[in-house]
């Protein structure tokens, strides 16, 4: 019995992305091409790449059997490639190994043999711990605080105020309540309070508690609106600082698989994490070193390399842009 191959396949197709060394290489999968015959076929992995303006392609086959290799699929890889003009490698990987005799048969053709074996729970107990993070900002503002305009700074150093959340439109008159311009300014900057939030999160020292409560400096600059003091004057305002309070959540993710990928000699090409994140989201992480890694997120079969925008090293508590 074996499945479709598809993320293997894809493992295969972002390691090689990782690994890659030049920007000339490009990596394909389920890539078609015409043979000596006119017929096209297809490869699971397909490199493209110029050294020197020599061009080298490479074909990979992916096998996610649950049963080591057989000859034949090495013989029928073989004469796949064998119709098809300037393959310069030949790579065969396996999910389960070969069979026996396989080896020196591939040797024979040209063909590398590799393994992508699954991570057991063994390998993952050395690996760091996968946490999945989750918002939610709290529909509600604290510490609030008005600043007056300067024409208007005698009537709030000595007029007092009973607020009820109601300010006043200049222009029209008309009342309006703060509280729902607080939550427009939250809507309209949603992702920049989210991740002001994440960053805050990272300094703090027991990071993985069920939730962490986070307050979020806020100032919004007003523009033609007035509040009212005790004596019915309109006082000018000029802006308002808040808080705005995020919860986020901290939760080890068990649902990660992985891959080592060895050549035949035992030696690690690369490893793999790949973390569900939801039913049409993943993110799979690539090692090509001891502290050499790429991450990717697919989501909807739309894959995209994610970029480091920053660090932050708790030690000296500060961020690096990257």
């Amino acid at each position: 019995m074996r499945n479709d191959g598809k993320p293997l396949e894809k493992t295969i197709q972002l390691i090689e992305e990782t690994l890659k060394e030049s920007e000339n290489t490009q990596i394909f999968r389920n890539y078609k091409i015409e043979n000596s015959n006119k017929v096209k076929r297809e490869f699971d992995v397909f490199i493209k790449s110029k050294i020197n303006d020599y061009e080298i392609n490479i074909a990979i086959e992916c096998k996610d059997y649950k049963t080591k290799v057989s000859l034949e699929k090495i013989e029928a890889f073989h004469s796949k490639c064998d119709l098809i003009k300037n393959i310069h490698r030949k790579i065969f990987i396996s999910n389960k190994g070969y069979q026996s005799g396989v080896a020196s048969t591939a040797k024979s053709f040209g063909i590398e043999l590799l393994t992508a074996e699954k991570l057991t729970p063994e390998n993952f107990s050395v690996l760091p711990p996968v946490y999945s993070l989750t918002s939610h900002i709290e529909p509600q503002f604290s510490n609030i605080i008005f600043s007056f305009c300067e024409d208007s700074k005698q009537l709030s150093d000595n007029g007092e105020f009973f607020f009820n959340g109601m300010i006043t439109n200049i222009s029209t008159n008309e009342k309006v309540n703060v509280y729902e311009i607080f939550t427009k300014c939250l809507n309209e900057n949603y992702k920049k309070f989210q991740n002001m939030a994440f960053m805050e999160w990272m300094k703090i020292d027991d990071r993985h508690s069920k939730v962490n409560r986070i307050n979020i400096p806020c100032e919004l600059i007003f523009e033609g609106f007035s509040i009212e003091n005790v004596t019915a004057e309109q006082v000018v305002l000029k802006k308002a600082n808040f808080d705005i309070t995020i919860n986020i959540s901290s939760s080890l993710n068990n649902d990660v698989t992985g891959r080592v990928v060895k050549y035949d000699n035992d030696d690690i090409r690369a490893s793999t994490i790949k973390i569900q994140l939801d039913e049409n989201t993943e993110g799979e992480i690539v090692f090509k070193g001891d502290d050499e890694f790429e991450t990717y997120l697919t989501e909807n079969d739309n894959c995209i390399k994610l970029q480091t925008l920053f660090t932050y090293n708790r030690e000296t508590n500060k961020i690096t842009k990257q």
